[in-house]
């Protein structure tokens, strides 16, 4: 690290903070982002990450379109899903104008944003984290440093200085001087296996299906030049935990057997047959919080968040991704007004204004979505996301 002073320091290497610092570095700002590295394998591990069609206009706002398309993400023809009917709704891509969503490479899909970002200038770190950050009392309105900040790694403590902080840590705990409650609309998790395709993905479906059931709903996609994602959504306290990770593979398996199109869809997956007559081996699942929520704030002093530390939406919606991207662009744009001097209260209350419209607008979207499915009136996980006070 040459330089220990920053004007934005963005703690979090995902979609919204490598977006932030591409924004800022291209505007000539001092820019560091600190990325907690993960080995591929276990990146390529979270399954279901679909990118919508509408991206393709983000991407090439971020001038990342053209190599976005040669780094092997896979186009889905469209989605099937049966939801509030037995019979199949289906989209086809053909009829969007905007082409195909796509099945991405997550851990490649990050590592080209953060890459983007440091040839604009950001100074990229793996590795260092953030231990302790602090407001400045006395900094002043002149553009002096505003966070004073301890970053560390296995061997070393780096102290840095910072005008401002920029939060795009996703579901995970925001640094200590930016906390704030999360009110949670729901407990919903995902089950996800990895599943071994036994025939050339050009010889299969590609299509997104969806399955909705009385405890929840299914997911089954193919990813980049691997197996195939097959995810069971419902929420956290429907799932069996006295027998640890052999009572949560039961239950998957459970769901799995009871499901009629995700089971016949895989049955064409002949590798993973020999596993249909077994429960599911412990380890061969993914737990992982998908929960809709909404931090109590998105700025404070000195401070703004962007991405999934602000508010996280039900996979369903398949916007996470594209919804991180705009989120970390306006964080980029806002941070920028008030670097060169603006009016940081009005600018930040602007950006809540935004944030307050977008969120809205996804309740409303989810709670019209899952209010269609009628099939099962008395089961506890669509009577929770069809009441009146969501």
């Amino acid at each position: 690290m040459g330089n220990c002073s920053y004007d934005a320091l963005i703690v979090g290497g995902g979609p919204a903070g490598a977006t932030a610092a591409l924004g800022l570095a291209q505007c000539g700002w001092r820019v560091c982002l600190l990325h907690r590295a993960q080995p591929r394998a276990s990146v390529h591990a979270r399954t279901g990450e679909t990118l919508p069609s509408a991206s393709r206009a983000t991407l090439r706002a971020l001038g990342l379109w053209s190599t976005f398309l040669q780094d092997g993400h896979v186009p889905s023809p469209g989605t099937v899903a049966w939801w509030d009917a037995e019979n199949p709704i289906e989209q086809d891509s053909v009829f969007d104008p905007w082409g195909p969503a796509w099945h991405i490479d997550r851990w490649r899909f990050d590592h080209r944003l953060r890459e983007a970002a440091a040839v604009a200038g950001a100074e990229v770190l793996d590795g260092l984290r953030l231990v302790d950050a602090q407001r400045l009392t006395a900094a002043r309105a002149s553009g002096a440093a505003c966070w004073s900040a301890s970053l560390r790694d296995e061997t070393r403590t780096v102290p840095v200085r910072a005008r401002v902080l920029i939060v795009a840590t996703g579901r995970g705990r925001h640094p200590v001087a930016c906390g704030g409650r999360r009110g949670r609309l729901d407990r919903l998790i995902g089950l996800a296996a990895l599943v071994p395709a036994g025939e050339p993905l050009a010889s299969v479906d590609q299509r997104i299906w969806i399955e909705a059931t009385p405890e929840g709903w299914w997911y089954s996609a193919p990813t980049p030049g691997g197996p195939w994602t097959i995810t069971f959504f419902t929420d956290a306290d429907r799932v069996p935990r006295e027998k640890g990770r052999d009572g949560i593979s039961r239950y998957w398996r459970e769901q799995f057997l009871g499901s009629q199109q995700t089971k016949q869809r895989i049955a064409h997956l002949t590798s993973f047959a020999p596993m249909l007559g077994t429960v599911t081996m412990p380890g061969a699942l993914r737990v992982f919080a998908a929960d809709s929520y909404r931090s109590a704030a998105c700025h404070g002093p000195g401070w703004m968040a962007a991405g999934d530390a602000v508010s996280a939406w039900d996979p369903l919606s398949g916007q996470g991704i594209e919804n991180a991207l705009q989120s970390g662009s306006r964080v980029a744009r806002a941070v920028h007004a008030i670097l060169q001097g603006g009016d940081a209260g009005a600018i930040c209350r602007d950006y809540a204004d935004e944030v307050e419209a977008r969120d809205g607008q996804y309740r409303r979207d989810r709670s019209a979505y899952y209010g269609r499915v009628q099939r099962w009136p008395d089961a506890v996980f669509w009577r929770r996301r069809t009441r009146q006070d969501q």
